[in-house]
């Protein structure tokens, strides 16, 4: 009997590598998937505490720059880009604030 279970333990260990790989691809894809909903949600519902350039919008386009850097998606990148021009580069009038 203690072999027998030795070798289903030795079995389940080589196997679980595989399963675990699957699903994380699977979690990463579904992660991702719901990060752009809930970006593509927020750019259609802005809210701005004064105005499109202070910080607490800052903040907001931090994390959407890390989900660019972390999954590589594009359409994080089009999201900053396209805030970069609607506020022609600028910063808000209180910079260092």
């Amino acid at each position: 009997m203690y072999k027998k279970s030795t070798i289903v333990i030795i079995l389940l260990s080589m196997l679980l590598p595989f399963s675990i790989s699957a699903q994380e691809e699977f979690n990463k894809k579904s992660v991702e998937a719901a990060m752009v909903k809930a970006m593509e949600w927020q750019e259609q519902h802005p809210i701005f505490a004064i105005a499109p350039t202070d910080w607490t919008n800052g903040a907001y386009y931090t994390g959407v720059a890390k989900a660019h850097e972390t999954t590589g998606n594009q359409i994080f990148m089009a999201a900053l880009k396209n805030m970069g021009y609607d506020n022609n580069w600028q910063t808000f009038d209180r910079l260092y604030h």
